[in-house]
């Protein structure tokens, strides 16, 4: 991932990849100078190995009425801003507003949708590049992983977004999901455990699946202060857990075994 930060404008510019990383990131040296926006610009290459088309989620009217639009591109780049909001000595970048996506489409048939956003942690701002998804695709459907995690219900999901599904027909695949897994989880059903099966660094939370089959939430508060990631298919330990107004099981304590 190659960034650097234009002074006179103070616009973070960031050259897109396809190098499949799960998980990239960088601090930025002098955030506050950004103030209370941050103009990013993603420079998308010209090539003829894959095709690009971004995208973002938009809020319509609250958390559970949102839909996702394709974005324009000038000159080669997409642009856009990002609000910045400051509380209790954090500086935040709320999602959605914070992340833009980008499907993939190589020409070996292959898949993938990463997710570019800017986050606030204890320590500074980062910019994080995130693979959120990656198959295969034929005249059948979109294929899933081998690795079991990926199959959990937001992969799915994702498929049947109306952008995501206007991209793949637009390049003759069909957009039906293949090869739904059941998650298996093997650990001491005694000890407070979790093998955690999807995380979003731009949203900062995550889920994970208890011993007994049970979902719960992770939140990057409950992180160690050094942990701005988890990858899915790895195993958490926990302090305690409680169901939050809205009925959700969540942990506290989470760390990385």
């Amino acid at each position: 991932m190659i960034a650097k930060e234009i002074a006179v404008k103070r616009t973070l510019e960031i050259i897109f990849e396809d190098d499949k990383e799960q998980f990239e990131l960088f601090k930025f040296s002098l955030f506050s100078e950004f103030g209370e926006i941050l103009p990013l610009k993603i420079v998308l290459p010209s090539t003829e190995e894959y095709a690009v088309f971004p995208f973002r989620r938009v809020n319509r009217g609250g958390k559970k009425d949102f839909d996702f639009k394709l974005l324009p591109t000038l000159d080669g780049a997409v642009k856009t801003t990002i609000p910045l909001r400051v509380a209790n000595g954090i500086v935040y970048a709320l999602y959605p507003e914070n992340a833009l996506n980008f499907i993939v489409i190589s020409s070996d048939g292959a898949l993938r949708i990463y997710q570019y956003s800017v986050i606030g942690r204890w320590d500074g701002l980062f910019f994080v590049k995130q693979l959120l998804f990656e198959g295969m695709m034929n005249g059948n459907g979109v294929h899933c992983p081998e690795k079991p995690w990926m199959s959990f219900k937001p992969w799915g999901q994702l498929l049947e977004e109306n952008v995501v599904k206007e991209v793949l027909i637009k390049q003759g695949f069909s957009s039906r999901f293949n090869g739904e897994e059941k998650i298996s989880f093997i650990t001491d059903s005694k000890k407070k455990e979790a093998f955690v099966i999807w995380y979003n660094v731009a949203m900062g939370i995550g889920y994970g699946i208890l011993p007994d089959d049970k979902i719960a939430v992770i939140h990057w508060r409950q992180l160690p202060q050094n942990q701005l990631f988890l990858s899915p298919g790895s195993l958490i330990s926990f302090q305690s857990e409680f169901y939050d107004k809205d009925g959700r099981l969540q942990l506290l304590g989470v760390k990385l075994l």
